[in-house]
């Protein structure tokens, strides 16, 4: 989700074998994805953000099998100019991941 200090943030998230493009979000909207984690183990989705009003950028891992593993949905979250922040479906906080920086 993004918050009211940026207008636009554009998402791009990807795997190894998996890239889902670009898409630019605007203050509240979301952007959601599903998969199925591979068997043998070792998946791993990474998003970069970018804020193109100031510059900013921050990537992070959104889902790393090892670390997020049981946790169907994790729920990241744009805080401003904090970086993002991140939940698992019972609401249980996952450590901050990123912080914005310039690009």
């Amino acid at each position: 989700m993004v918050r009211p200090e940026a207008r636009t943030v554009t998402v791009h998230c990807q795997s190894k074998d998996d890239d889902l493009g670009f898409h630019d979000l605007g203050v509240f909207h979301e952007y959601s994805w599903s998969f199925h984690p591979n068997a043998l183990g070792g998946t791993l989705f990474w998003c970069r953000l970018y804020i193109a009003e100031t510059d900013q950028c921050l990537v992070f891992d959104a889902y790393r099998q090892n670390q997020h593993s049981g946790n169907h949905v994790l729920r990241w979250e744009v805080e401003g100019a904090d970086g993002v922040t991140g939940k698992t479906e019972n609401g249980v906080p996952v450590r901050d991941v990123a912080y914005w920086h310039p690009c």
